[in-house]
């Protein structure tokens, strides 16, 4: 990465990386594997080898869960899953500072690259950029600046079925565990990706307003494991009054793409994330 301060002299080719792709013709399962044996959240998928989508995490999490089929998941192809939305691509002349206004004003996470007189497909993600902002943008914001203050917790106590409704239903990234008003663990899509497996079999969309029949077996499967039996306990947290490319650092460190901001007693008091980040990085360059 060349030493450049301004944004709008650096370009997302400065900073994506290659891609890797799956066929449209792949199944869930063989992202689902991609993904935990990359440790990567996305993948591309092509056609003819032409970028034609991409599917998350988040996307196999949602319909592994949601979806009404008895198929099996292997014979679940990725082009259901990804959906008929046109794929947001971005050439790398791009400048990084249009990239994370793009980001932002589309509500996604990562961009496909396209190269001039290439047919080889690049991806550049938040992470990317907020490694970017935590190194040439220090002690210039606090992280009380762009937190969030509103933040979906769950007790530790409660069924992970429960957990997975919150993310679904309310559209968020990641819940944290909180116990005697304090934060002890957190919950994201990747922490329910593992588990897909054990859904993934046919059974039918929870329902709570019919609790028996054929419901009945996802419900017993579920009612087996607990929020504090899939959160991930080595909780990293940070104070309010934190430098901003800090806690960018620290999310680029431990692969993490939130922060809960606790006070020096560990009572939560809001979440820092890669997208409050981004909405910091184009502030000076309008």
């Amino acid at each position: 990465m060349r030493n450049i301060m301004n944004p709008l002299k650096v370009t997302v080719g400065d900073v994506s990386d290659n891609a890797i792709t799956l066929d449209v013709s792949n199944n869930i399962l063989d992202a689902r594997n991609v993904m935990m044996k990359y440790n990567i959240s996305r993948v591309i998928i092509t056609d003819d080898n032409m970028p034609v989508g991409m599917v998350t995490e988040k996307d196999i999490v949602c319909f592994v869960y949601s979806f009404n089929s008895s198929r099996p998941a292997h014979e679940i192809r990725l082009g259901q899953v990804m959906g008929n939305k046109a794929p947001i691509t971005v050439e790398d002349s791009m400048s990084l500072t249009s990239c994370a206004k793009l980001m932002l004003n589309k509500g996604i996470s990562s961009l496909i690259v396209t190269h001039k007189n290439s047919t080889d497909v690049g991806i550049i993600t938040k992470t990317d950029i907020v490694d970017y902002y935590s190194k040439f943008y220090k002690r210039l914001n606090k992280v009380r600046d762009y937190m969030t203050i509103s933040v979906f917790s769950i007790s530790p106590d409660e069924l992970v079925i429960e957990a997975m409704r919150l993310l679904l239903e309310n559209k968020v990234a990641r819940i944290v565990v909180i116990k005697n008003d304090k934060a002890i663990g957190i919950i994201t899509g990747r922490d329910l990706l593992p588990i897909t497996s054990l859904v993934s079999s046919g059974f039918e969309k929870y329902d709570k307003k019919n609790q028996f029949g054929p419901n009945m077996a996802m419900i017993s499967l579920k009612g087996i494991l607990f929020v504090g039996d899939i959160m991930r306990s080595s909780l990293i947290t940070i104070l309010s009054t934190e430098d901003l490319a800090v806690a960018g650092k620290i999310m680029i460190r431990n692969r993490i793409s939130g922060l809960p901001v606790v006070d020096k007693n560990a009572k939560l008091k809001g979440i820092v994330t890669k997208t409050d980040i981004l909405r910091a990085f184009p502030r000076y360059y309008k």
